[in-house]
């Protein structure tokens, strides 16, 4: 299956988060889908990435993302307004920050964006949106949100693992001496 979205030509630039649904009798499956609306004339372009070793983060931990914005033609630095929102699957603002660069040509940033212990665990969308005389370029990604307790029960269980693995290894070091010391 395949499919585009288009944006009208009036759309205001922004972040829009949605959900498709595909379903048989016997299972159903939710697909989060985010569409990013930039201005038709945008000075900028934004790319947002989010390292694979914090596209999953317990409730209290810091996220952390790489985030590019180029300038695609003016000349000369400008400062230019960077927002950063943090979305839930219903499209509700969870956090947000704000501020100003200087941009010449490019201008990499790493974003570190702490999240609260309350946040309930789930899939969320960072946007990022960029602003300069009106104009706004934008980018996303989702990462989720995992309860701490699951992470503690993880952790609980690969100690019991190597545990059982120590234990195995003694056990059959064990087996072979007696064995050897039979055989003499």
């Amino acid at each position: 299956i395949s499919f585009d979205i288009i944006a009208k030509e009036d759309s205001i630039p922004d972040t829009y988060v949605g959900k498709i649904i595909i379903s048989n009798e016997i299972t159903s499956k939710e697909l989060l889908v985010t569409v990013d609306i930039s201005s038709k004339k945008s000075l900028f372009d934004v790319k947002i990435a989010i390292p694979k070793n914090f596209q999953i983060i317990n409730q209290g931990n810091d996220l952390i993302a790489s985030i590019s914005i180029y300038s695609l033609g003016r000349e000369g630095k400008v400062d230019a307004t960077v927002r950063y929102f943090i979305k839930n699957e219903e499209d509700d603002i969870i956090l947000s920050d704000e501020e100003t660069v200087a941009i010449e040509t490019k201008l990499d940033l790493l974003k570190t964006i702490h999240i609260d212990e309350k946040i309930k665990p789930g899939v969320y969308i960072l946007y990022v949106k960029t602003l300069y005389e009106g104009q706004v370029a934008i980018a996303s990604s989702t990462f989720t949100v995992s309860s701490s307790e699951s992470l503690k029960i993880i952790d609980l269980l690969r100690t019991a693992l190597v545990f059982l693995i120590i234990i195995s290894a003694l056990l059959i070091i064990s087996l072979a001496y007696k064995f050897i010391q039979y055989c003499l």
